[in-house]
């Protein structure tokens, strides 16, 4: 069927956004009528675009004031629109605030004074985590300036206030906390800086050293024994001496105590090659020849690695 008279063409983009809105309101609930709407009114919309790129330059050509062409632009225009607000109305009920936000913003495009574009690019703007407040408070002022007293678009104020009194009350407990933790990070750093520093009386007294220890109990021994012989034998002097010993006695045993720690690596370095010898001569009569062989090669490899 022929569809290039313009009638027809308006008739045929009717009739497709009349079929999208059954689909839309008596198949949703199966799956398929948010695919099948949106097919129907971007069918529509493409329809009554080319219609009215062809009118226009149809206008442009013929001088005269046809009337006919534009009561064909209007119709045209008013089913573009439709089919262009009913697409935002699809992505509204399925939660694809974006898509809906651009849909009604192409509506606003050839209308800006739409009044459900306004109200659909408002929702879609509101409950859109991309979108912005003042973008849906725009949206609707400028649908008060149209329709006042709506009441839809009264409730739509309210939700919008009801989400921007939550959005301000959460942004100022996010910020009061954040402020908190950083004063309390401030309070951690200025504590850290009042520790106490290397080789200061607290952290003597918290972390003794080896040597210190070994000191400490030697002293103690010291002292218990001039307890012992005060109590034993009555003896001051003897007492006194003895103290006077553990003053004097422990810094010699620390010295040597300390060598012997300290090198510890290089006296088993030292000691290894004659204890090795040592079982080596033992045992090296009672053994084979292969077995001495061995046991050379491996003394070899010890004067190596040691």
């Amino acid at each position: 069927e022929d569809y290039s008279d313009p009638t027809q063409q308006i008739e045929l983009a009717q009739h497709k956004k009349q079929n999208g809105n059954d689909k839309y309101q008596h198949e949703w609930s199966n799956g398929h009528g948010m695919h099948k709407a949106l097919h129907l009114y971007k069918k529509g919309a493409e329809l009554m675009t080319n219609l009215l790129v062809s009118l226009q330059q149809e206008q442009e050509n013929n001088d005269d004031n046809d009337n006919r062409n534009r009561e064909l632009q209007e119709q045209a225009h008013s089913i573009l629109l439709d089919c262009l607000n009913n697409t935002a109305a699809v992505y509204l009920k399925a939660k694809q605030y974006g898509k809906a936000k651009v849909a009604a913003t192409d509506v606003l495009a050839r209308d800006p004074n739409n009044f459900k574009a306004l109200l659909r690019a408002a929702r879609a703007a509101l409950f859109d985590p991309a979108g912005t407040f003042e973008e849906s408070d725009a949206a609707l002022l400028a649908a008060e300036e149209v329709k006042p007293d709506s009441k839809e678009l009264k409730q739509l104020r309210v939700e919008y206030t009801r989400r921007k009194r939550d959005y301000d009350r959460k942004s100022k407990a996010m910020f009061t906390k954040m402020m908190k933790s950083n004063t309390t990070t401030k309070d951690v750093d200025s504590k850290v800086g009042d520790a106490p520093e290397a080789g200061s009386k607290e952290e003597t007294e918290s972390d003794l050293s080896k040597d210190e220890i070994i000191e400490e109990v030697y002293t103690e021994g010291a002292k218990l024994e001039a307890a012992k012989a005060v109590h034993t034998e009555g003896d001051q002097d003897v007492a006194a001496q003895t103290i006077e010993k553990s003053r004097e006695a422990p810094e010699d045993i620390m010295t040597f105590k300390g060598y012997l720690w300290k090198y510890r690596f290089y006296i088993i370095q030292l000691i290894m090659p004659f204890i090795t010898y040592f079982i080596f001569t033992l045992v090296k009569d009672d053994m084979p020849v292969a077995t001495q062989e061995e046991v050379v090669y491996q003394q070899q490899i010890t004067d190596v690695l040691w």
